[in-house]
């Protein structure tokens, strides 16, 4: 008998780790298919109902958004922009609830290119949307300000 619940629970531990990585797994094919939509139609307040909560919020470098206001911000970035591309990620690290993702942003805006760095932290819940984000690269007050060009790129 200890013999069978012993094996029982080393088949239950085997299998609650199958899951665990298959969540993990979605959670990276979410925050893939996310980039992948922005790049194929670029920014547009439809990616933010499909993939993110109500409940969302994000930081980036010492700005709050929350749900609406992330919103407006996706309306401003769209105004000003009139391609993006995102490189190939240098990381993507799936972790729980998190995806961590290091990458390069290239964006032709309306008067120049540009290209910088980002990493961001995603937190998704349970049903797969994203609740929060960390993200600390180029933002759009960045982009305003004809002061901060990282570096000149153009996208092909």
């Amino acid at each position: 008998m200890q013999l069978f619940i012993s094996i029982s629970l080393f088949i239950l531990s085997l299998s609650l780790q199958g899951c665990s990585q298959s969540y993990e797994d979605r959670n990276k094919t979410i925050i893939t298919s996310l980039y992948q939509e922005l790049e194929d139609k670029g920014y547009n307040v439809g990616i933010v109902d499909k993939y993110f909560d109500k409940s969302y919020i994000q930081l980036e470098n010492y700005k709050t958004y929350n749900f609406e206001t992330f919103k407006d911000h996706v309306r401003d970035v769209q105004a000003m922009t009139r391609k993006v591309k995102f490189l190939p990620f240098d990381q993507i690290i799936t972790k729980e609830d998190y995806v961590i993702v290091r990458y390069f942003v290239k964006a032709q805006l309306k008067d120049r290119s540009i290209q910088a760095p980002v990493v961001a932290i995603y937190e998704l819940n349970k049903d797969g949307k994203i609740i929060r984000l960390w993200e600390a690269g180029v933002t759009s007050d960045m982009v305003k300000n004809s002061d901060y060009i990282l570096n000149q790129a153009t996208i092909r």
